[in-house]
């Protein structure tokens, strides 16, 4: 036999047992991480990422979706699909829509998001704008601009099928958290840093998110947002309410382009309670903001304080509701819509 064939052959076992053990090697490694993660009390999660906000973004051109904008109290506080189920049963299906896409961000007020919305003309559709007064300075306005820059230039069909792919492993594998991969934990470690701490957060890859709070303190989580609410009302005093009612133009603007195209937009405070209603409240009370925001543009608005069932809301941290409590919220949201006649306009053209 010829050598060459012989070494050929030799070459290719040796390729075949490196890349073999390669795999076995990773495997191994997972499944060590695995362990340890989960013994620690870690659970699988899809993780949110600019590619996953963008995948639900690319959603909103369905026909008439109702597309729900916000911060954290409208991402792990909203069932999508009690949405569409209470907006199917109300009124006969009068309000049905062919789905319910989430683009609310956790702590980042929605102002940038609506901005984009208002120039895409062919978004045409129902938003439920989750904001209160202090998101609606000008201050907080740009805070979801870098997810909406993204989505513009730098969302392809290549990173949607990166996207893809982790939505579908990420709920299995714990390990597919960028926080314990074995860099970033090899780097903590050396650095001396703590372990991750369990998080009371999950989410789907539609983006819909709920808060186990058997894993959390809501006691001293309602403290920490009190604390950081007073920290930043202290660096960003509120405008005049003249000044801030001025400013806020654009945002009504925004409002009236998007229902100018036969769409509907209905502004939302949830519920809070506690030192966080208190500082919201002495900061910028609702009668001298919200109210006259949504009375002097003639805008659709809903405040949890005007709704018994909102106000009635258990808050484990005065800010959030528990995961059992998602379909309590969202069913008090849609019917006070529909009783308030907010949804009437252009839901069954």
């Amino acid at each position: 036999m010829p050598s060459f064939i012989s070494n050929s052959e030799a070459s290719g076992r040796a390729t075949l047992f490196a890349v073999l053990l390669g795999l076995l090697i990773a495997l191994s490694c997972t499944a060590i991480s695995e362990i340890y993660w989960r013994s620690k009390g870690h659970t699988p999660t899809v993780v949110d990422s600019m590619g996953l906000w963008s995948s639900q973004r690319a959603k909103i051109y369905d026909d008439r979706p109702i597309v729900f904008l916000g911060a954290s109290r409208t991402l792990y506080g909203i069932d999508l699909d009690e949405t569409t189920r209470q907006l199917s049963e109300l009124r006969a299906g009068k309000y049905a829509h062919s789905s319910a896409v989430m683009l609310a961000l956790n702590g980042r007020y929605p102002v940038a998001t609506l901005l984009d919305l208002a120039l895409d003309e062919e978004f045409v559709g129902t938003v439920l704008v989750d904001v209160d007064a202090r998101g609606l300075s000008k201050y907080n306005w740009e805070a979801q601009e870098s997810y909406v820059k993204y989505f513009r230039q730098d969302w392809t069909p290549n990173w949607w099928v990166h996207r893809y792919l982790l939505n579908l492993l990420q709920p299995l594998l714990v390990s597919l958290d960028p926080r314990f991969s074995l860099i970033n934990s090899g780097l903590a470690l050396w650095a001396g840093q703590s372990l991750p701490v369990v998080s009371h957060s999950q989410l789907d890859h539609r983006r819909m998110g709920a808060l186990n709070f058997q894993r959390a303190n809501g006691e001293i989580l309602g403290n920490w947002f009190a604390e950081m609410l007073a920290d930043d009302l202290e660096k960003n005093p509120p405008p005049s309410p003249l000044d801030w009612l001025l400013s806020a133009q654009v945002v009504a603007d925004a409002a009236r382009t998007i229902e100018a195209r036969g769409g509907t937009v209905i502004f939302w405070v949830p519920p809070v309670s506690g030192q966080q209603e208190a500082l919201t409240y002495a900061a910028y009370p609702k009668n001298q903001y919200w109210d006259k925001f949504i009375a002097h543009y003639n805008l659709k608005g809903l405040h949890y304080a005007d709704v018994p069932a909102l106000t009635k809301m258990n808050l484990p941290d005065e800010s959030h509701v528990g995961r059992r409590q998602k379909v309590f919220l969202t069913r008090a949201l849609v019917k006070a819509l529909v009783n308030k006649g907010l949804l009437a306009q252009g839901e069954n053209n």
